[in-house]
């Protein structure tokens, strides 16, 4: 069974920002839910400050995270290619969602990898969203689930 190699599989999501809406929290939770049945997973709030996320960036690069930066600059990849980038990378993986102004310059380049999901900026929120989806849809597709279809 798959998920015993990926046991000690780690992921953190840093976001700038609360999930306001509750729309967004539940769907977002019910993920979490999801996939924490085979990887820890754990979504961490900051308010927006360049400090506070290099400081938190600081402490994954010491814990041996891989961190990603979104950001509508970055590169772009398929749900099938995002899925073998997490499962081919290193066991522990750190996200990090910009607020409104995005990332600094300083971000972007303290970061293993920068990912768009879009050339278009979406809110937070949606972001949030949309990525939580795309880690549940990679372990699904690493499953061979049919909740990926082609």
């Amino acid at each position: 069974y798959w998920s015993i190699i990926q046991i000690n599989m780690e992921i953190k999501i840093v976001v700038i920002g609360k999930l306001k809406e509750k729309i967004y929290q539940k769907r977002v939770q019910k993920y979490l839910q999801w996939i924490s049945k085979d990887v820890k997973i754990e979504i961490v709030y900051l308010k927006d400050t360049n400090n506070k996320i290099l400081t938190k960036m600081d402490k994954f690069k010491k814990n041996n995270f891989f961190s990603i930066c979104l950001s509508e600059n970055g590169i772009q990849m398929s749900s099938n290619a995002f899925s073998k980038f997490i499962f081919n990378n290193k066991e522990k993986l750190s996200f990090i969602i910009g607020g409104p102004d995005g990332h600094s310059s300083e971000i972007l380049n303290e970061a293993d990898y920068v990912l768009s999901f879009s050339k278009m900026t979406m809110p937070h929120e949606m972001a949030t969203l949309v990525l939580i989806e795309q880690i549940y849809r990679a372990l699904s597709i690493k499953k061979g689930s049919k909740y990926h279809r082609e």
